[in-house]
């Protein structure tokens, strides 16, 4: 299976405090941005996968100046996949390969019609356990 689990993500001009650094914030939204982005390719979906997040958690590890590109590196790794959850842990990274925080998160898929979680379908766990083994 061929999709990645790193994803440049722009560093926009709000997510920059008066220090010049990514504030700490911004690191969510753009876990977030690659979280989405993940789901979307694995699932082959057409448009966005629905899901909610009911566990995040976030180490800062080091500060983050942005360099000229403004771009950073974020990856989404999944680690575990139950009837109704997907557990990833992601990380964002400088340009440079530099590791600049460090997260675990806990995702539900969403039924839009319901306003509720559901189980993952069939072809969403397989394509998650087939991921899972081959990475």
């Amino acid at each position: 299976m061929c999709v990645s689990t790193r994803s440049t993500v722009e560093v926009r001009w709000q997510d920059v405090d008066a220090y010049g650094h990514v504030h700490t914030v911004a690191h969510f939204s753009m876990l977030e941005h690659a979280r989405t982005r993940f789901f979307d390719r694995l699932f082959a979906s057409p448009v966005t996968w629905d899901y909610a997040v009911v566990h995040l958690e976030i180490d800062f590890i080091a500060e983050l100046l942005p360099d000229r590109s403004r771009q950073v590196i974020c990856e989404i790794t999944p680690t575990e996949v139950r009837s109704r959850a997907i557990t990833t842990t992601e990380g964002i990274f400088s340009l440079d390969g530099k590791k600049v925080s460090s997260a675990r998160c806990v995702s539900l898929p969403w039924d839009r019609d319901s306003h509720a979680t559901r189980s993952l379908l069939a072809e969403e766990r397989s394509a998650l356990e087939k991921y899972m083994a081959h990475r």
